[in-house]
């Protein structure tokens, strides 16, 4: 069933590769930067 649900969650970040996951990636980014910051 993990599998399964990991298999079609890597199916859509390959449609959704361009917009969604750079994103994501920028999002994350400014997290860590934040949290850098704030130490």
């Amino acid at each position: 069933m993990k599998y399964k649900f990991l298999y079609c969650v890597r199916h859509l970040n390959f449609k959704k590769l361009s917009i969604d996951n750079i994103y994501f990636y920028t999002l994350s980014l400014k997290i860590v930067l934040q949290i850098f910051k704030a130490i």
